[in-house]
């Protein structure tokens, strides 16, 4: 008999590797869709740093963003809406099953080149800005660190360009001041995070605790 030949879904792998994991079919009025996505970081135990038990960070996490809007996914501190942004953004390792489709491409299936010209349409803004800033730079050049990176301009506008960003978002005067500097409220962490997030035209966010109005995407609250 003829070989059969099967055709699978973008990140989809069979129900018997992944536990009964059944694969959608990207639907273009989502620019992210995650089904049934699973984090989990094992526990090691004994001389021999033999796994025991695993920690089940993210379990089963499904849903669908539609273009243009904001979605906050909420719960308790601890319960994994970080760790289930990081999977997303494929910043935490592999993932342990399920998809995760960014306009119909499955993350986890990305080259290296592809993932680093992801990381220009999708981010993150974290929430603590004093463990994701440096104290040491000055505010324009953090902000200009993923511009620069990812070269989104000539060399030659890398100045104007920022300090365009910093003007329209009111920062103009925090150019030259250190990330140990930047004022922060109580209450108001990734101020500059989002400053920076707005160099880079991303389609996509996820914004860990955010208070304060930032890009569409996904809300950790």
């Amino acid at each position: 008999m003829p070989e059969r030949k099967t055709d699978r879904l973008a990140g989809a792998r069979s129900p018997a590797e992944d536990g009964g994991f059944t694969p959608v079919e990207y639907d273009p009025q989502y620019i992210l869709m995650v089904n049934q996505l699973k984090k989990y970081f094992p526990i090691k135990g004994g001389m021999v740093s033999k796994t025991v038990g695993q920690v089940k960070a993210v379990d089963g996490v499904t849903f669908n963003l539609k273009r243009g809007t904001t979605m906050g996914l909420v719960g308790e501190s601890g319960c994994g809406k970080t760790t289930t942004g990081r999977a997303i953004l494929r910043l935490s390792g592999e993932k342990t099953g399920g998809q995760v489709l960014f306009n119909g491409q499955e993350v986890y299936d990305l080259s290296p080149k592809q993932l680093r010209a992801l990381r220009t349409k999708m981010q993150i803004i974290f929430q603590d800005p004093f463990s994701s800033l440096s104290p040491r730079l000055p505010v324009g050049e953090i902000i200009g660190e993923a511009v620069r990176e990812h070269n989104l301009v000539p060399k030659e506008q890398f100045n104007d360009y920022i300090d365009q960003v910093m003007d329209n978002c009111g920062s103009a005067s925090l150019r030259q001041s250190t990330g140990a500097d930047v004022p922060v409220p109580r209450g108001s962490k990734p101020t500059t995070s989002k400053r920076s997030a707005r160099t880079v035209p991303s389609a996509a966010s996820a914004v860990d605790s955010p208070e304060a109005p930032g890009p569409p995407g996904l809300g950790l609250l």
